[in-house]
């Protein structure tokens, strides 16, 4: 029966030879559009921050010169403060750190079904508000990644599909090393994103107190940080506002709107 059929089809396709011709190149034209449409949309796709409003009033800091006496790093943490004390900077309507510390711990994720689920991890801890500033979208919800309250950590999508399968792990607690407990998945960041930053986790930094023999610490050298300029200043008014705040650290820094990174 099957020898029969196969003869009839092969028959069939001989006998209508321009049909069968069409049939393969459009097959194959639909093939090679679906492929090229899916390495543009995971490879090429701007930065999901092109879609927010205050967009055009987003600026890169960076260190430009310190003094010749003074170490060729500071601690993020004193650059932070420098830039956050007395009310924050005139200029600026936000202020964010990307990256604080990088911690990697064993961590114990409680599933649905009242089971663990050890892991080892690694962690980024970042500014609250950071990947909803970013605009960056949840992989279950689509919506933005809300900012994150004390306790609350985005989960990678790998690291969810390694640990919790199909289900949802928003709601769910792990404890991570012996330092932090009962933390909470507050969301889980698209494989996308993943792509450029390749961390299982990222934690709220707020009240965090880094365990040192666990973290990383070339990121607590960055001095790099992003801005949203105020309306009504100009980037020249910002320029000279960081220049006074962190002339007592010997440091000068230069502006940069964000869209010329990403472009």
């Amino acid at each position: 029966m099957i020898r029969h059929n196969l003869k009839t089809a092969l028959r069939n396709l001989w006998k209508y030879k321009l049909q069968t011709l069409i049939s393969i190149v459009s097959l194959a034209v639909g093939l090679v559009a679906v492929a090229a449409v899916h390495t543009i949309t995971r490879n090429f796709t701007p930065p999901p921050i092109c879609q927010e409003p205050y967009y055009e009033r987003c600026y890169q800091v960076f260190p430009e010169h310190r003094g010749e006496n003074e170490s060729q790093s500071i601690k993020a943490s004193t650059f932070r403060q420098a830039l956050t004390d007395n009310g924050g900077l005139r200029n600026a309507e936000d202020v964010f750190f990307p990256e604080l510390r990088i911690f990697v711990s064993f961590s114990i994720f409680h599933k649905h079904d009242s089971t663990e689920r050890n892991l080892c991890t690694t962690t980024q801890f970042v500014d609250a508000g950071y990947f909803h500033y970013r605009g960056i979208r949840s992989a279950i919800t689509g919506e933005k990644i809300p900012v994150l309250k004390k306790g609350e950590v985005i989960i990678s999508q790998e690291c969810a599909n390694q640990v919790f399968g199909n289900e949802n792990p928003i709601g769910l607690s792990f404890d991570m090393d012996v330092q932090y407990k009962n933390l909470m998945i507050r969301d889980v960041i698209a494989s996308s994103y993943m792509n450029r930053m390749q961390m299982n986790l990222y934690a709220n930094a707020d009240g965090m107190d880094y365990n040192n023999s666990f973290s990383i610490h070339l990121n607590e050298q960055e001095e790099i940080c992003e801005i949203i300029l105020r309306e009504g200043s100009t980037w020249e008014q910002l320029e000279k506002e960081l220049n006074e705040r962190l002339k007592p650290l010997n440091i000068t820094v230069k502006v940069k709107l964000l869209k010329k990174s990403i472009d």
